[in-house]
């Protein structure tokens, strides 16, 4: 009888991965010039290289303030960084300049909202044109009857004083006023000069 010929079972990859050995992994030959001695001295260094540098004071230009609490940030930042005092400076003079450049835009921007305003004030048809000198009498009569110091400082640093409703408003209120002087002067009124409310909200004389 004829012996069956033998059969070669086909490899499988995912069955005979398991019996396949894995590769040894060669250990890399040491670094030329390791020494125990230098191997012990590693921790140390890498100690010296992660403590972060201590910075004398930045310099800033003049008309650029920074507060301490920012510059105390600053420091801790760019410590975390490890840069050298010098390019440290180059970053906080690019930080100042930044500011002092956002600073002149936002100026240029209020000076130019500000002209803007006094053009309308001078164009408006109530107010402004041949009128604007009557206006401004007006207004600055009210400004010195009923204005305050605060108020003066109030308009200049918000520049609110140029604005045409502000001045509309404030002009009312003179023109108002000198026309109640001259009806209580004819004798209309017995109570004397009105106060500013009674003068801008007339109809609520007598109420309470």
């Amino acid at each position: 009888m004829t012996d069956a010929p033998e059969i070669t079972q086909p490899t499988n990859v995912l069955a005979d991965a398991g019996d396949t050995p894995p590769p040894t992994k060669e250990e890399p030959d040491a670094p030329a010039g390791a020494t125990p001695e230098a191997e012990a001295q590693t921790p140390d260094v890498k100690a010296q290289d992660a403590a972060p540098p201590t910075y004398s004071d930045f310099t800033l230009p003049d008309g650029v303030e920074v507060d301490s609490e920012t510059l105390s940030e600053a420091r801790t930042l760019l410590g975390e960084m490890k840069l050298p005092q010098e390019q440290a400076q180059r970053l906080v003079d690019f930080y100042a300049g930044k500011i002092r450049q956002f600073g002149a835009t936002q100026m240029e921007s209020w000076v130019r909202l500000n002209e803007k305003w006094v053009g309308d004030f001078k164009a408006d048809k109530e107010i402004g044109g041949e009128r604007v000198e009557e206006t401004v009498a007006a207004a600055t009569r009210a400004m010195e009857r009923f204005g305050t110091p605060g108020l003066r400082e109030a308009l200049i640093m918000t520049g609110a004083g140029n604005h045409p409703e502000v001045i509309r408003f404030v002009a009312r209120v003179g023109r108002a006023t000198t026309e109640d002087r001259f009806v209580v002067a004819a004798g209309a009124s017995a109570g004397g000069t009105r106060s500013a409310a009674e003068v801008l909200y007339p109809a609520q004389r007598g109420e309470n």
